[in-house]
């Protein structure tokens, strides 16, 4: 396959990856689309909520097209994807339980605590909620007034 004789292959070393961010992802995503389109929508993230395009046909896709076009015609399609990876993989109840490690662990992979993911999630909650991070009563806490 042509990606494999290609200088640019996205896996390797962390730092390899993260260098190629500095890049104009246009450039690469267009690079890659000459290569072989459909490794090229697998290959990458998609929507705000990044979902690999290899999952679309698991979020309810049924074809690669479709599932490009959606993700540049509504963030309604982002969480439509977002909400088919959840399902598809068995996330949904740790969304339901709170269990913010085990969905950021499922989610984004052994490293989401890099990130504090799970942390950000359990605050956002809170937040959003009127609840105290790991309180799952209602009205315990009053919500905080945003400026």
């Amino acid at each position: 396959a042509a990606w494999r004789r290609h200088g640019r292959r996205s896996h390797g070393a962390k730092k390899a990856r993260r260098a190629s961010y500095a890049r104009d992802q246009w450039v690469v995503i267009r690079e890659a689309f000459a290569l072989d389109k459909n490794a090229a929508v697998k290959s990458a993230s998609w929507g705000m909520f990044q979902v690999l395009g290899s999952n679309a046909f698991d979020c309810g896709w049924t074809t690669l097209q479709t599932f490009v076009r959606d993700m540049f015609s509504s963030e309604g399609q982002h969480m439509r994807a977002f909400l088919g990876f959840c399902k598809a993989n068995n996330l949904v109840r740790y969304l339901k339980s709170h269990q913010w490690a085990s969905f950021a662990s499922a989610y984004n992979g052994p490293s989401y605590a890099d990130n504090a993911y799970d942390t950000k999630m359990a605050n956002a909650y809170a937040r959003w909620s009127g609840q105290a991070v790991g309180s799952h009563k209602k009205g315990k806490h009053r919500k905080k007034k945003h400026r």
